[in-house]
């Protein structure tokens, strides 16, 4: 009986031990496999996208649950949405290049160029945008917008002349 359980313990260690890698010590090894980013944008690159697709510039395109107004998070969403499309190299800032690239998708951002956005969002003043300072800029363009401070955008407050954005010494 004791051999018998000797030899099922035995048997159960051969097999555990059959699914370990041997490994010699040293240098790590590469995997060489081509393998898919762990996340991967979905958007699409801005250039390649008409301006009358980007997903800041149309109402019923933010109005995504179609309820007849936009809430901060439909809006925050499609900020992102562009950031990532704006985004060319995928390194998780925008430059002042990434946004000249952009101008033509972006068309009229509040009659904003590539340089004056830049100045205008980015807080720590080091010459590109991060996806927090895009959207803190997108916020209060949002907040802007929203002339009523009710929390959403009605069709008539989208379709109303837009305030201007304070100037960046304004900014605190």
């Amino acid at each position: 009986m004791t051999r018998t359980i000797a030899r099922i313990a035995l048997l159960v260690g051969l097999i555990a031990l059959a699914g370990c890698e041997h490994k010699e010590t040293g240098p790590e090894e590469q995997d060489t496999r081509t393998t898919a980013p762990v996340v991967a944008s979905p958007a699409p690159a801005v250039t390649a996208v008409p301006p009358t697709v980007h997903p800041l510039s149309d109402f019923d395109r933010l109005d995504a649950n179609h309820d007849g107004r936009i809430s901060s998070a439909e809006y925050a969403r499609a900020a992102q949405s562009l950031f990532e499309m704006i985004d060319m190299e995928h390194d998780g800032t925008v430059t002042l290049q990434e946004l000249e690239a952009a101008r033509g998708v972006l068309g009229d951002l509040d009659g904003l160029d590539a340089k004056r956005i830049l100045a205008l969002a980015d807080a720590d003043e080091d010459g590109k945008l991060t996806l927090g300072e895009w959207m803190a800029f997108n916020n209060a363009r949002f907040d802007r917008i929203d002339a009523n401070d009710d929390g959403f955008i009605d069709r008539a407050e989208w379709n109303a002349p837009h305030p201007a954005p304070p100037e960046p010494s304004a900014i605190p």
